[in-house]
């Protein structure tokens, strides 16, 4: 197992886009676990929904995406990240409503690539619940991701 880097060292995602607080665990090109803590103040929730905040699906579904990234990468790269965008969903399920103060746990494991599609079996739980589980696939590009400095 790698040492767990920042996730901005191998993502080109940023905030309020960046969902990933931490990695947990990093075996490159094999599986990843990160940490994602729902603050309150978090601003999509303010209208998902007003008294009864819930984090979107679609925002789940990405935290989980940018952990098989992490997988897929593995590790920072000379250049900055390569261009990885998320091609397909599989067979997801949503289980159980993510709710400020979560903090999510969320593992995406390899599962099969050809050429530059790359599947990942992925599962988010909250203290050991599961909250949601499919099939991602990333498609990897070959140019680097432009980033403002």
């Amino acid at each position: 197992m790698s040492a767990a880097p920042d996730p901005r060292a191998i993502l080109p995602h940023r905030p309020p886009m960046l969902l990933l607080d931490r990695v947990v665990e990093l075996i490159p090109g094999v599986r990843a676990v990160a940490r994602k803590t729902v603050a309150a103040d978090e601003y999509w929730l303010s209208g998902h929904f007003p008294g009864h905040p819930v984090l979107p699906g679609v925002l789940l579904v990405e935290a989980l995406a940018q952990t098989a990234g992490l997988a897929l990468r593995g590790g920072p790269r000379p250049g900055g990240p390569l261009k990885t965008v998320l091609a397909s969903i599989s067979s997801f399920r949503f289980r159980r409503p993510v709710v400020p103060g979560d903090v999510l746990e969320l593992c995406a494991e390899h599962r099969r690539s050809s050429g530059k599609l790359h599947r990942y079996a992925v599962r988010a739980e909250v203290g050991g619940v599961l909250c949601g589980e499919g099939e991602l696939t990333l498609a990897e590009g070959t140019r680097n991701v432009k980033r403002e400095t």
